[in-house]
């Protein structure tokens, strides 16, 4: 009953806010005045309250007057666009319905809409670079809206990591577009990735040259190292992440040295610039 009792529950606040008495009775009816219908009754308004607090304690709704968070994404317009984007060959078009999947994947339950990730995964080889941007921004819109401690959420991110994780990396290490690469990283942060400290260390730290450096260095300070509860790679693999930061500035090479001091300054003061010596990175 406690299942059914959520679908319906979800089903009526789609319509608009309701009060627990709104919903109690739309779901029961009036209350029976047979005793045995009483016990029924009781039994399934348990089941109801039930549904209720687990709805609240995951996130879905809020009281006292529940109802859905967050505009909800219109589905069969993404799948619409979806279809579109497949029919068509004009760069042009399809950078234009991938910008409208990007404006709907920020909203409410947009990872629900079918085919939505193996069309995201997909799209990120493809051989239009705003393409390969904007699917990554929709995919950052979508993993932005999860909160992994809901089980839901946790077998979302679970899907998207899955699905994109792999292609990912590659996107990271190889792609022919700096700017690409770096929306590639920043999801992959944001996704937990444990993968994403050895690109950190291996690709970054290790193999760019100064100028690339310098352009992946604002992003490892500004979401490298944000406070918990958003990052998620910090959560799980801060200590990981730390000792090979200390590894490196411990280094004999004096540039790599310095390349890991500064990401090791921000990870325990936040994106504050080191006091000094910070401008001649190299």
């Amino acid at each position: 009953m406690s299942s059914e009792a959520r679908r319906r529950i979800l089903k009526l606040l789609g319509s608009g806010p309701k009060t627990p008495d709104q919903l109690r009775n739309l779901i029961l009816g009036e209350t029976p005045k047979d005793a045995e219908q009483t016990v029924e009754n009781r039994t399934r308004y348990q089941a109801l309250r039930r549904a209720l607090l687990d709805l609240v304690k995951d996130g879905a709704i809020e009281e006292p007057k529940y109802y859905l968070k967050g505009e909800a994404a219109d589905q069969k317009y993404i799948q619409a666009s979806i279809l579109r984007f497949e029919n068509t060959d004009d760069p042009a078009r399809q950078c234009l319905l991938m910008e409208d999947i990007e404006a709907e994947s920020g909203k409410r339950d947009a990872i629900l809409t079918p085919r939505l990730l193996i069309f995201l995964g997909a799209t990120l080889t493809d051989k239009s670079e705003e393409v390969r941007k904007l699917a990554i921004r929709c995919l950052l819109n979508i993993s932005r809206r999860i909160d992994d401690s809901r089980r839901e959420d946790a077998k979302h991110l679970i899907a998207i990591r899955k699905e994109c994780g792999p292609k990912l990396v590659d996107t990271v290490m190889q792609d022919h577009s700096l700017e690409v690469r770096k929306e590639a990283l920043k999801l992959l942060i944001g996704l937990g990735e444990k993968q994403t400290i050895s690109i950190v260390e291996n690709c970054i730290m290790k193999g760019y040259s100064t100028q690339d450096f310098r352009e992946f260095k604002p992003i490892l300070k500004q979401y490298l190292v944000q406070s918990y509860p958003t990052n998620r790679l910090l959560r799980a693999h801060k200590d990981a992440l730390r000792d090979m930061l200390q590894n490196l500035a411990l280094s004999d090479d004096q540039r790599l040295s310095k390349r890991a001091t500064v990401v090791l300054w921000s990870l325990g003061h936040g994106q504050a610039d080191m006091p000094e010596g910070e401008a001649d990175i190299q």
